[in-house]
């Protein structure tokens, strides 16, 4: 993990039944996948920052809401998470609600605000149909539109409870059919054009000028 991430870690704490809980504790709470997938988005989001030219504290920022961006899944039903079949309609927006609590959570441990933003912004889509408030363009934090495709790019290399990881061709296939509907243009074009991508299963996906 890189430097800038640990420095947040000591000095965010909350308070629970008479009890302090540090980010940490609570970030080993995930199951161990979703705690790997967070590791990766947040490696994936800090090189596309650096590539965007993001300043040296502004990719520490990124870097760390991308590592805690699915922190509110600690509080969905762990039976859900785990289904290894299609979730209902109802398991569905319960799963949906954890960009909510994870930014609740973060603003409860006393971490910065603009985390918090990327947090709860993180499934928002660019064409406005994402949620939580269905934001579009612009109007979508930028951490919040990086992680968001560092997210989605690491679940389609992914395995999952009812479906296979896809080849990294067919993830970049989809990612460029989702430019300017899911995700922002500009960073895609970024992950396509603008930079060579070396790929390994057991790794992810690393971005080299």
């Amino acid at each position: 993990m890189k430097m800038g991430i640990d420095a947040f870690w000591p000095e965010l704490a909350v308070r629970s039944s008479g009890q302090n809980f540090s980010v940490y504790e609570l970030f080993i709470q995930l199951d161990n996948d979703t705690r790997q997938h967070c590791y990766r988005v947040s490696q994936l989001a800090g090189q596309l920052g650096r590539a965007f030219g993001l300043e040296t504290h502004e990719i520490s920022l990124l870097e760390t809401a991308a590592l805690f961006h699915d922190i509110g899944k600690i509080a969905i039903d762990k039976t859900i998470l785990s289904k290894p079949t299609l979730l209902t309609a109802s398991e569905r927006e319960m799963v949906r609600l954890h960009p909510e609590m994870g930014a609740q959570i973060w603003l409860e441990l006393g971490g910065p605000y603009s985390i918090s933003e990327t947090i709860l912004c993180h499934h928002e889509a660019f064409d406005g149909s994402g949620y939580p408030f269905g934001l579009a363009g612009d109007d979508i934090p930028l951490h919040a539109r990086m992680v968001t495709l560092a997210d989605a790019l690491d679940a389609m290399l992914s395995s999952r409870n009812y479906s296979a990881p896809l080849t990294i061709d067919d993830a970049i296939r989809i990612i460029s059919n989702l430019s300017g509907k899911q995700f922002d243009p500009l960073l895609v074009d970024l992950l396509l054009i603008e930079l060579e991508y070396d790929y390994d299963p057991a790794e992810g996906i690393e971005l080299v000028r």
